[in-house]
């Protein structure tokens, strides 16, 4: 009896766990070719992405962009697995040569169950992780550092100074810092400390930017300095220049609010100053009379109002820009400012009037004038008679004014770029192109005039007037409650009959067309070859869907 041991297992169990091994779903014998084909072919499919996927993050990160963090993960994570799949495929041939019974067992259970675990589980990973493959996003812009510092010498007795310029920036009041002295006093070094100090400083600055400019004044080199130390060079590479500062202006968003004086005595070779957009600037200090050399001035949308004593002085001034700015006044321009040649005062509070056409008339090398006329077309009838203001004029806004005749004059006007006709009350708008001293011209048209928009203007039941400007690429008329069409077909056969060449088709050229509030509008014109260049339109309910059908044009119906 001694030495003998009983098991008891019941006969159901025995006959289950043996179905289940050889055919059940647990039967990882059974499935290991299946799985190992499966595995294979994810694997591939998951390297294929993964080489496609690191492509098109080195193309981002050429642009200057910086991989995202779960990008990076998943990559790593697929040439991870990649790597394991390939130590699991090299046991294949061992494992599978053990499999007998077509399959359903294996000389060695216990190793190809085990093997045939591993298969299975590193095959759901694959998926898994070919699931989380799919970025819509693969890189986003790289933050600047806040500050390169500079590679200095030991420096001695720099340490006040370094001090005071550092306690300087960091008034609220006080942002503007100059440094001056003879070549080799240090005026570089000095810079440089304080560059880096704002490394080694808590301060309130996200970013330091060391422009380098040169004494031939290129403004794209500087743009190109900035916005590589912004990270963007490579994103706005293509872009304008217009564009490039319209980036930098948003991204630094500087907004001075008074200039001391003491800032500008020691620049007299500073040719360019643009202050535009600082919309706090109210004033500008006596002082700016010392930049003897200063030939371009922007002040556009600032909140100066009056032309200080020291921006008399300048007499070497050729471009003023006091656009969008509460300038109410040229008294003086024209004996202060002798060699102006661009004057821009459009959306200014200056209209133009018989003083400042006085003023005007004393700027003798005048070549760009911009500017506003309103109430009377009186003014704006003797701007086109002063010779020399002829085809000075680029921009033009006509606003608040009353006439039951308004006479454009192509001659005279024939510089024009721009025209607004703001809140007006005018009968009919006339075009004239008569020159004083010289026969008619055999082209009589607003040969540059590009944009016209038409606002608030009562009294016209059609716009023929326009035919005359054959280069227009986009035109806006809103809020005209008389008008019935834009060209009137008696006057548009009669305008391009005598000037056929010009005129034979409506708008040739225009791209954007702006038509809202215009209740008794019906047509634009009869022409059916009228506006081929047409991309978008914004038009009237009551003005028939069907003078677009025939166009391939983007059409806005408002309501």
């Amino acid at each position: 009896m001694g030495g003998c041991v009983s098991v008891d297992i019941p006969c159901d169990q025995v006959v289950s766990q043996t179905y289940r091994c050889l055919f059940g779903d647990g039967n990882h014998i059974h499935m290991m070719k299946a799985n190992l084909e499966a595995l294979d072919t994810a694997t591939r499919e998951l390297r294929e992405r993964r080489v496609d996927l690191s492509r098109r993050v080195s193309l981002e990160e050429d642009k200057g962009l910086e991989r995202l963090a779960k990008v990076e993960g998943w990559l790593s994570r697929a040439e991870s697995i990649d790597s394991e799949v390939s130590d699991l495929l090299r046991e294949e041939p061992t494992e599978t040569k053990r499999l007998c019974l077509f399959g359903y067992c294996s000389k060695n259970c216990i190793s190809s169950c085990k093997y045939g675990k591993k298969v299975s589980k590193k095959l759901e990973e694959v998926k898994e992780l070919l699931s989380k493959g799919v970025f819509e996003e693969l890189a986003e812009k790289r933050p600047a550092s806040k500050v390169v510092k500079k590679d200095i010498q030991t420096t001695i007795g720099l340490d006040s100074m370094v001090g005071k310029a550092w306690d300087s920036i960091m008034k609220p009041e006080g942002r503007t810092l100059g440094i001056y002295g003879m070549g080799g006093v240090g005026k570089t070094t000095l810079l440089a400390r304080i560059n880096n100090k704002f490394d080694e400083e808590v301060n309130e600055f996200d970013v330091v930017i060391w422009v380098v400019v040169s004494k031939d004044l290129q403004y794209k080199g500087i743009q190109d300095q900035i916005l590589r130390r912004l990270r963007a060079d490579q994103e706005l590479e293509k872009e304008t220049e217009e564009k490039k500062a319209s980036f930098i202006e948003a991204k630094l968003d500087n907004d001075l609010k008074g200039i001391p004086g003491k800032f500008f005595q020691f620049m007299p070779s500073l040719v360019v100053l643009d202050l535009s957009r600082n919309r706090s600037l109210r004033d500008l200090p006596e002082e700016i009379c010392s930049l003897t050399s200063l030939q371009y001035l922007n002040l556009s949308y600032t909140r100066i109002s009056s032309l200080s004593v020291g921006l008399k002085g300048l007499r070497k001034l050729i471009s003023l820009d006091l656009e969008f700015t509460k300038l109410k006044s040229i008294d003086g321009i024209g004996t202060s400012l002798p060699n102006l040649q661009v004057l821009k005062l459009y959306r200014s509070r200056q209209y133009i009037d018989a003083r400042s056409i006085e003023e005007l008339q004393l700027l003798e090398h005048l070549k760009i004038l911009t500017g506003n006329v309103t109430d009377s077309s009186i003014y704006l009838e003797s701007i086109q008679r002063v010779e020399g203001l002829v085809r000075c004029v680029q921009r033009l806004r006509i606003i608040n004014m009353s006439a039951e005749v308004l006479t454009l004059n192509t001659v005279a006007l024939g510089g024009l770029r721009e025209l607004e006709i703001i809140n007006s009350k005018i009968s009919e708008i006339k075009i004239d192109w008569k020159c004083k001293g010289k026969e008619d011209l055999p082209s009589p048209c607003f040969k540059h005039l590009f944009s016209i928009v038409i606002q608030d203007l009562e009294g016209p039941k059609e716009l023929s007037w326009l035919l005359f400007a054959p280069n227009l690429k986009h035109l806006e008329v809103i809020r005209s409650p008389s008008l019935e069409e834009i060209i009137n077909k008696e006057k548009g056969m009669s305008i391009s009959s005598v000037h056929s060449s010009d005129m034979a088709v409506p708008f040739p050229k225009l791209e954007s067309l702006t038509l809202r509030g215009l209740p008794e509008l019906e047509r634009i014109c009869s022409s059916p070859q009228a506006l081929p260049s047409l991309k978008d339109i914004a038009h009237c309910p009551k003005l028939p869907l069907e003078s677009f059908q025939d166009t391939n044009r983007n059409v806005e119906i408002e309501e």
